[in-house]
């Protein structure tokens, strides 16, 4: 009867071993395609999100590549100009980011759901993400993520009337684009001055701002931009 008991202890921790290592096993391969989706951002990001969106999340048993998961997928669906108002996956990366070492993912959480705040009209919550967001670029710098938080910031004081907020996020802004040779945020950033400068009652500055703009759009081709800014 012993002998019995024994085997089947034995048989049960064995059972249990085996699932452990595929559970490392399957973790490890959603590591690699998680790792994956997120060196396509720029280069290929149709196939970046092609690649995240299929990864089943209920196959995800650790708490570590769930966070980092829900932290590409967003990011994914950002270079893909995929317009979301749920906070589903941005609420998961910042859940656990918030007291995280790992700097540089905690920015881009809260920079992320920055973006679905202010998407949603919720305007302060937008704020305070976006200021989680800066802290934690003081101990893993990043001059373009830097660049856009400041954009997001004058967007959000521009919708709210404040002017000169607006026009001084978007000036540090467009030095983090200039220090990184980014024309096309450049520009876009120059735009959005200039429709600050307008409220400002600062004509002047904001023709300046406008011509600079026209002549790049007609420059690069850039239909976009050019109807943008002749609007």
């Amino acid at each position: 009867m012993m002998c019995r008991f024994n085997i089947w202890v034995r048989t049960m921790l064995l059972f249990a071993l085996g699932m452990a290592m595929v559970a490392c096993t399957s973790n490890r391969n959603i590591e690699r395609d998680i790792n994956l989706a997120e060196s396509l951002f720029q280069s290929d990001p149709e196939r970046s999100l092609n690649v995240i969106s299929s990864i089943c999340r209920e196959d995800i048993s650790s708490d570590r590549t769930l966070a980092h998961y829900a932290l590409v997928y967003r990011d994914a669906q950002y270079y893909n100009r995929v317009l979301v108002t749920s906070e589903s996956l941005t609420r998961v990366a910042i859940d656990y980011y918030t007291n995280s070492d790992d700097h540089a993912r905690r920015a881009r959480a809260f920079y992320q759901h920055g973006l679905i705040m202010q998407i949603t009209s919720r305007m302060p919550e937008a704020i305070l993400s976006l200021t989680e967001a800066e802290e934690s670029l003081d101990y893993a710098p990043d001059t373009k993520l830097h660049g856009l938080i400041e954009r997001t910031k004058g967007d959000i004081y521009r919708a709210n009337c404040l002017y000169n907020n607006s026009y001084e996020a978007y000036e540090k802004a467009s030095a983090c684009f200039e220090e990184l040779g980014l024309p096309y945020h450049i520009n876009y950033t120059l735009y959005n001055m200039g429709q600050a400068a307008v409220k400002m009652g600062k004509y002047d500055l904001a023709e300046n701002y406008y011509q600079r703009v026209r002549d790049y759009a007609i420059e690069t081709s850039n239909r976009d931009l050019l109807c943008v800014v002749l609007h």
